[in-house]
């Protein structure tokens, strides 16, 4: 995965703590890492729609990343928990001079009650992002977003 990123000419790479790790003294120089903090628990029965914390920003920070991210699935049973944990996570990131990236989905279909509402929704998460400081906001395109289970629907 790295190597082909810096074959390629990408200007980062992002994964996980262990990746990080696992290549960190043969490509530090080579490429930023973006690190991430937290991760799915797709793999449970049913589903979960939650992400746990995988790593610590200093750890990150101390193997050399340039940057964080983390996801947060609004809407979910457990989003209350997930916003509080990244908020907390991008502050100790920004005393440590990292960027950080923030994912977001809804993940309740009760959100979209017609377009005004899922705009709202939108227009929350971007407060949100605001507030965190995040630099870069990632959503899923409509292609993307047809594939996810439990999204609300898409409105332009």
């Amino acid at each position: 995965m790295v190597r082909p990123a810096v074959e390629g000419g990408c200007n980062a790479v992002a994964s996980t703590i262990g990746v990080r790790g696992s290549i960190a003294r043969k490509y530090a120089h080579q490429i930023p890492f973006i690190v991430k903090l937290n991760h799915n628990r797709l793999l449970t029965f049913p589903n979960e729609y939650d992400r746990i914390m995988f790593s610590t920003v200093r750890e990150d920070w101390e193997m050399g990343a340039v940057a964080v991210r983390a996801t947060v699935y609004f809407g979910s049973e457990q989003s209350s928990r997930q916003i509080v944990e990244v908020a907390r996570a991008f502050h100790e990131a920004h005393e440590l001079g990292l960027a950080t990236v923030l994912w977001c989905y809804l993940r309740n279909p009760g959100f979209t009650v017609d377009g005004p509402q899922s705009k709202s929704s939108i227009a929350a998460m971007k407060e949100y992002v605001a507030k965190t400081g995040a630099e870069v906001w990632v959503n899923h395109d409509k292609a993307q977003h047809a594939s996810i289970p439990k999204a609300p629907a898409y409105v332009e």
